[in-house]
């Protein structure tokens, strides 16, 4: 496998001339940990992650009382660029699985952007990689060729927006690896009726061979009121 065939393309950046507040606040909306820094014409020139925030606030020496100043002019206010990693360590989309998880070992990193050129295309995380464990292809020797890794990318788009169709609530945890058109489904819905919908609606996709769920049934607790 491929580094494209498992990374999320969902890819929240943040300009690399935003302050930490604006980038904490995309971080806390996107609900993500790490922040591609782009420059004015889309390409990477940074990486800001929440150690690198907690890192700059804990040097400050902020007080409780500090952080709520963050809005009236705190250290918050300073640019991404003083803060932020600037010799980013990338992957491309062509590189093996089992060079992207070196290169991560090696340079102790969590998460790695995928580039083509100087653009992000997607990130590609250790738990990205322990899905791509979990999500074997057909076995050696069945016969069958590999498809196309456009044909592949394809499908798993196909399949995407089917399950989206389905407007469940499938959180953040939702996601989708295509290996020779067999697809593994990833995330957690509320029941069996659910988890049944989502597979049936990827069988429906053409290109799909076979579909190997790994959802999780989670009672969501109602909210009280």
């Amino acid at each position: 496998m491929l580094a494209r065939d498992v990374m999320s393309t969902d890819v929240t950046t943040v300009a690399v001339t935003a302050t930490l507040l604006e980038a904490t606040r995309m971080m806390v909306n996107a609900r993500v940990g790490i922040l591609p820094v782009a420059d004015g014409d889309g390409g990477l020139v940074g990486i800001l992650s929440e150690h690198d925030v907690l890192g700059h606030e804990t040097a400050e020496g902020l007080t409780g009382r500090a952080w709520g100043a963050s809005e009236t002019g705190g250290t918050l206010s300073a640019l991404i660029s003083s803060v932020m990693t600037k010799n980013v360590v990338v992957a491309t989309e062509e590189e093996t699985l089992a060079d992207v998880a070196n290169l991560m070992v090696k340079h102790r990193v969590k998460h790695l952007p995928v580039v083509r050129g100087r653009s992000v295309v997607g990130i590609i995380s250790r738990l990205d990689l322990i899905k791509a464990m979990l999500s074997p292809g057909p076995p050696q020797g069945a016969g069958q060729d590999a498809a196309p890794a456009s044909g592949s990318d394809a499908v798993r788009e196909n399949v995407v927006a089917a399950i989206h169709k389905l407007g469940l609530p499938l959180g953040a945890a939702f996601d989708v690896v295509v290996r020779n058109g067999i697809v593994h489904l990833w995330g957690q819905v509320a029941d069996q009726e659910q988890e049944t919908a989502c597979r049936q609606a990827t069988a429906g996709v053409p290109g799909v061979v076979e579909v190997m769920s790994h959802m999780q049934v989670v009672a969501w607790r109602q909210r009280r009121h």
